[in-house]
């Protein structure tokens, strides 16, 4: 609760956002690595996700900010969490295009976050 109230008067959520997304996503999202970091230490799930089963690391590989990433990898984000038709970060990374991101996911996963298909069958060189 008292992290929900932090996170509004910060600006990484704002009324009635906590339900649609939870605080780390709503961090990650924004690029805002220091209350990713704070967020976690006080126990926030790093694989908690939104309502398209979209966690932290998915929202912080669409916007390519590798700082989040780095945190949210330290805290034991799982590369190959599925979001919405069982698309893994790396797919949302590779078809933003962010290859910083992509090289972090590789090397934190290995071969296996490139391989990963999707619900359609694409993998993350088909996103690129």
């Amino acid at each position: 609760k008292v992290a929900a109230e932090l996170c509004k008067m910060y600006g990484v959520l704002s009324e009635g956002e906590e339900e649609e997304s939870p605080a780390l996503v709503s961090a990650a999202s924004r690029g805002q690595e220091d209350m990713l970091e704070l967020l976690l230490i006080a126990g926030h799930d790093v694989h908690c996700a939104n309502r398209d089963g979209m966690t932290a690391l998915h929202a912080a590989a669409t916007m390519g900010y590798d700082k989040c990433i780095q945190v949210l990898l330290l805290h034991g984000a799982d590369v190959m969490m599925r979001a919405r038709r069982s698309r893994t970060a790396g797919h949302m990374a590779a078809e933003q295009g962010n290859t910083e991101v992509m090289r972090l996911l590789v090397e934190h996963g290995g071969s296996q976050v490139l391989l990963a298909a999707s619900d359609s069958g694409r993998t993350c060189a088909h996103e690129a």
